[in-house]
């Protein structure tokens, strides 16, 4: 499975990948991916946790691999709905009441889908004022980036959201159930 590593990183400029490139990388080596997991004896074929069965290193670190850039390509998939989302809200003329039912149109995908989006993939310099590419992968001293022109309609709107709902309060009901269940987790 070093192929497919090496491959992907002849594919990407300086370990930056399109989103494209690394669709067409994952549909080149599903098939590898699902041949991998059907030997999986530990249940994670059955949901969404990383396999953690003892394989030979290559088809561990392939595993990790082609994990790590499918659950960045998932994201890809809100792009759409994320410029859409930017422009609706451009048309809401700062009224509380229109944004507020903005916020809960969105209130599943921004607070449960993306949740960490930011968290684990966005990478800003010190000042916080660049943003540079989406981390994808980080093993053994391999480094794979995506584009983040690539996801740009979907840092916005949750940079947005997140100012909207977090900051500015703008659903308050909301984020007070979001802090009592956090309270009653601890």
């Amino acid at each position: 499975m070093k192929n497919a590593l090496n491959e992907i990183l002849l594919t990407s400029n300086n370990k930056v990948l399109l989103v494209k490139n690394l669709k067409d990388w994952l549909s080149k080596y599903y098939d590898n991916y699902v041949q991998l997991l059907e030997y999986c004896e530990c249940g994670s074929k059955y949901d969404d946790l990383p396999c953690v069965c003892k394989r030979d290193n290559s088809n561990e670190e392939f595993m990790e691999l082609y994990v790590s850039l499918k659950e960045i390509f998932e994201y890809s998939k809100f792009e759409e709905y994320a410029r859409i989302e930017i422009n609706n809200f451009k048309k809401l003329c700062n009224s509380d009441a229109k944004i507020k039912d903005w916020l809960i149109k969105s209130e599943e995908i921004a607070i449960q889908k993306l949740c960490l989006f930011l968290i684990d993939y966005l990478d800003y310099d010190i000042e916080e004022k660049n943003i540079f590419h989406l981390l994808a992968y980080n093993k053994n001293g391999v480094e794979i980036f995506v584009d983040s022109c690539d996801f740009l309609n979907l840092i916005n709107f949750k940079q947005l959201y997140d100012e909207m709902f977090y900051i500015k309060r703008k659903y308050p009901e909301a984020l007070q159930k979001i802090e009592f269940e956090m309270k009653q987790a601890f």
